[in-house]
């Protein structure tokens, strides 16, 4: 009966210390393999975060250009009319529409940037 509980106890404790080691590597890798994960679903949130304030340091580069080209526009109206020859009159049509037309895309970018 004691052979019998000494062979118990050597086939209980056979390759016990490797079991707990097998159990301890796959908890780290199962917890390592769950920190990865979170960590690249940062880089991912990151990376949306980065494109959207690309896109709104863009769209106010575009309101500035946009609001400079109006400005730009209407002083060359104001100045440039004046001095615009009246003769012939199909000129002056063709000035009035690329002067009105470059204002109207202006302000529709400087609105559709904002």
């Amino acid at each position: 009966a004691t052979v019998a509980a000494g062979y118990a106890a050597t086939a209980f404790t056979y390759n016990r210390d490797r079991f707990h080691f097998n159990a301890k590597q796959r908890q780290h890798r199962i917890h390592q393999n769950q920190s990865m994960k979170l960590e690249l679903w940062k880089l991912f949130r990151e990376d949306v975060r980065d494109l959207f304030e690309l896109t709104t340091s863009n769209m106010n580069t575009y309101m500035v250009v946009g609001s400079l080209l109006v400005t730009c526009i209407i002083g060359f109206i104001f100045v440039g009319y004046q001095e615009f020859p009246m003769e012939p009159p199909w000129l002056l049509l063709i000035w009035n529409n690329s002067v009105f037309s470059a204002i109207t895309f202006g302000i529709l970018s400087v609105w559709l940037a904002t």
